[in-house]
């Protein structure tokens, strides 16, 4: 069986729209298939089971780049290209599993770009 187990959804709300898709096709979710959102919004907690998501850190974002513009203003120069990561907390709710162990050993990805 080639059927996802997994869907990592880019925000919250393709997140709902994958978890309105599986009831459609008479998925279970978390039983036959784990659904996570990214960015928490206020409705994630209100869907049905509750979606998990990821956490969007606004205020470090936020907080990162405002010390990058204060530096540039200090040191009159533009930064060089840097990869800034920041930790986003997972909120684990009723949308995720574990792996079925049908699966397990076997993991993919697969990207629509």
């Amino acid at each position: 069986d080639n059927s996802p187990t997994a869907i990592f959804c880019g925000n919250d709300l393709m997140a709902i729209g994958a978890l309105e898709a599986a009831s459609e096709r008479g998925l279970r979710v978390p039983q036959d298939l784990s659904i996570m959102g990214y960015d928490d919004q206020e409705l994630a907690r209100y869907t049905h089971p509750p979606l998990s998501t990821l956490v969007l850190p606004n205020y470090e974002m936020g907080q990162k780049a405002a010390e990058m513009l204060i530096d540039m203003a200090i040191h009159g120069k533009n930064p060089r290209p840097m990869t800034i990561k920041v930790d986003g907390p997972l909120v684990e709710r009723g949308t995720t599993a574990a792996i079925p162990e049908r699966m397990a050993g076997r993991a993919f990805a697969l990207r629509e770009g």
